[in-house]
């Protein structure tokens, strides 16, 4: 049987039902799609992958396309190995990412349910004021209400100034209108460029920013906290990052401390022999 015939038989193999697939393959053995220099794909390796209930022609498809595919990834890797420089150590470089790859698997598996709830608000707080230069604004923030109606008239203003007193969620129905749109939430702090995405023409400074009412052109805004970027930023809007430096912190300790327990450990034994002492 020619290669081209035994390759169109184990197609033919392929798109039959499971059944029939496993008594052919006892009867008839394994059969190779196709070869890449000394590399072989075998038909068994790509049945398990024709998605389930796929049609005759689809699974046709299917087993062409991922053929295509193996050959291609077998030839850039084949001229990926004639290109490796003669210097380069390839055992060495996967012994290597092995060793990192259970390293950070075995960290992951120490801590993953030891840390994440492990951070007090005290912690947050201590870790916060020991490292206040960590926290410098790069840009002012504040937190804010902003509406833009569709026009500016009396009419948003008594709107505005009734949200003022009974609450700014009454203005999200208002904010439904076109061309007019609002920020209520003045629980989240915002950077400085987003304040200035908000506005109908971006400022180059932040001068104009102070807290309170500000009277500006299209839209009417509150600003009820500021921080300028030239002072630290409050702990409330930095507690993500510190959360994360303080737990990465906290990891590096722990691996530390693992790390001194198995050295003490097997020091007196025979398993581990220092000769530069």
């Amino acid at each position: 049987m020619t290669r081209l015939l035994l390759i169109g038989f184990a197609v033919t193999l392929l798109l039959s039902s499971c059944e029939l697939f496993q008594r052919e393959q006892k009867d008839q053995g394994d059969s190779i799609l196709c070869e890449v220099y000394d590399q072989a794909l075998m038909y068994s390796e790509v049945s398990p992958l024709i998605p389930p209930g796929s049609s005759k022609n689809d699974s046709i498809l299917f087993v062409k396309s991922y053929v295509d595919r193996w050959i291609k990834d077998a030839l850039l890797l084949r001229q990926a190995e004639l290109s490796v420089s003669s210097d380069l150590d390839i055992e060495e470089m996967v012994d290597d990412y092995r060793a990192s790859l259970l390293l950070v698997n075995f960290e992951r598996q120490l801590f993953s349910d030891a840390l994440e709830g492990d951070i007090s608000e005290q912690e947050t707080l201590d870790y916060y004021n020991s490292h206040l230069d960590d926290f410098k604004l790069g840009q002012s923030i504040a937190k804010l209400c902003l509406y833009k109606p569709a026009k500016k008239d009396s009419k948003s203003k008594r709107l505005w100034e009734r949200a003022g007193d009974e609450g700014y969620d009454l203005l999200a129905e208002a904010c439904k209108e076109e061309d007019a749109y609002c920020f209520l939430d003045s629980t989240i702090w915002l950077p400085y460029d987003e304040i200035n995405s908000l506005l109908p023409e971006e400022e180059e400074s932040d001068d104009w920013l102070r807290d309170g009412e500000i009277n500006r052109r299209d839209v009417h805004l509150h600003i009820f906290a500021l921080h300028r970027q030239t002072e630290l930023a409050p702990l409330d809007y930095v507690v993500e990052e510190v959360r994360r430096s303080l737990l990465h912190e906290k990891r590096s300790q722990l691996i530390q401390q693992k790390r001194n327990e198995l050295y003490e450990k097997e020091l007196d034994k025979t398993n581990v022999k220092n000769y530069v002492q």
